[in-house]
């Protein structure tokens, strides 16, 4: 969620995972019915996390096996379960230590004897649990971390990941910044104190001392994962005379530090670069002010909306849970995006096509825009910088948010 090519990871992943399953399922397939394959599925459940990105995941891939077995997706996808084998899914709570999650895939494997682990939002997580799968030799495919470590600092013959890394998104959304706000002086950050806030946050100060050597750092604030609450932070970032404020802040995080600084006018006063605020930003709806700039994290499930498969899944999420589903139930909805990633050409070129330059839907930050501007639209597009490999969803201007 892909190194050197994040669509060839997709391709690659779910090429291996069909290929066991085909190795799995052949010396049955004189008898009725395939051998069940069976997934293990990594999400938060409980915790901070939870709700932003876990519970969400976990209800979609709930709707999409349930639906893979019955062969009621609609074409390309209606075949019966994966090659005709019905699938069998354990869910596992990614909450808890690194070490915890460690053991937890380790009775995924060798006790539960599951065909694939699909999963994992912690960058933390993914980097502890990658040697395992490589030692055990298990297919494991990443559909949320973004911590670039998994495949720069060594070789993986079993571990796959479906959607871009950190590096792609802060090298981007720095070229984004120094291209509409000019002369960049003094900025600052602030972000989770483990794996994907660092990582992130390097990056991102590597890139702009090297496009805006002039620009220098005032606060560089690293709170402690899932803190929750951001008074002390908030009261340092009101002091600084920076020009905006970076953050990869994710999940609850996330939503707790938009509340909090919305209410003492930050944002108004300081706008926010937010590399990860699309997986929260139709749940806060009007708290994000004008001029706060989102990156998308997600690959093709937000960014490909005509994709029949995107359509059905929207559709029958909020059918089933009376709600429009958020960004990580279409896009980091663990199953989801393995089948989005490469089962059947159709969804992944489709997504692959929309996310080209030139495509006049694609790619958008939210901004302030003159009044004649918003009469005549509802959003002020703009395209963000070439790097295609980075992605700037649209929020509306009007007042309030949407779910997609």
């Amino acid at each position: 969620m892909a190194h050197g090519s994040w669509k060839g990871a997709h391709t690659v992943g779910l090429a291996t995972a069909l290929t066991l399953t085909s190795l799995s399922v052949a010396p049955a397939q004189q008898a009725a019915a395939p051998a069940p394959i069976k997934i293990g599925i990594v999400t938060f459940l409980t915790g901070p996390a939870a709700a932003p990105f876990g519970i969400p995941g976990r209800n979609a891939a709930e709707i999409l096996v349930e639906n893979l077995n019955a062969g009621k997706l609609p074409a390309p996808y209606n075949q019966v379960g994966l090659g005709g084998a019905k699938i069998e899914v354990k869910y596992v709570d990614e909450a808890g230590s690194t070490a915890q999650q460690v053991t937890e895939y380790r009775n995924l494997v060798q006790r539960d004897n599951v065909d694939v682990v699909l999963g994992y939002i912690s960058s933390g997580n993914c980097l502890a649990i990658v040697p395992v799968a490589e030692e055990l030799q298990k297919l494991t495919v990443l559909n949320g971390c973004g911590t670039t470590r998994v495949f720069e600092e060594k070789p993986r013959k079993y571990v796959f990941r479906v959607n871009p890394h950190a590096t792609m998104d802060n090298v981007a959304a720095a070229k984004y910044v120094l291209d509409k706000k000019k002369n960049i002086s003094v900025y600052s950050g602030i972000n989770q104190n483990y794996a994907w806030g660092q990582d992130s946050w390097r990056d991102f100060n590597l890139s702009m001392k090297t496009l805006a050597p002039q620009a220098t750092t005032d606060k560089v604030l690293f709170p402690k994962l899932f803190a929750g609450e951001f008074g002390a932070e908030i009261s340092a970032l009101l002091t600084s005379n920076s020009q905006f404020i970076y953050s990869s802040f994710f999940d609850g995080d996330l939503e707790s530090f938009i509340y909090q600084s919305a209410a003492r006018g930050l944002a108004q006063r300081i706008p926010l670069v937010l590399t990860a605020g699309e997986t929260s930003m139709f749940r806060v709806g009007n708290k994000l002010p004008d001029g706060t700039i989102i990156g998308a994290r997600g690959q093709h499930a937000l960014l490909a909306p005509d994709n029949p498969l995107n359509r059905w899944l929207a559709q029958t999420y909020t059918d089933r849970f009376s709600i429009a589903p958020i960004f990580p139930a279409l896009s980091h909805g663990p199953v989801h995006a393995w089948i989005e990633g490469g089962m059947g050409e159709g969804a992944g070129e489709e997504g692959r096509r929309a996310a080209q330059p030139g495509r006049s839907h694609r790619g958008f930050r939210r901004d302030r825009s003159p009044d004649a501007e918003r009469k005549r639209s509802p959003r002020h597009w703009q395209r963000p910088s070439r790097h295609r490999r980075y992605r700037l969803w649209r929020v509306p201007l009007q007042q309030g948010g949407r779910q997609a």
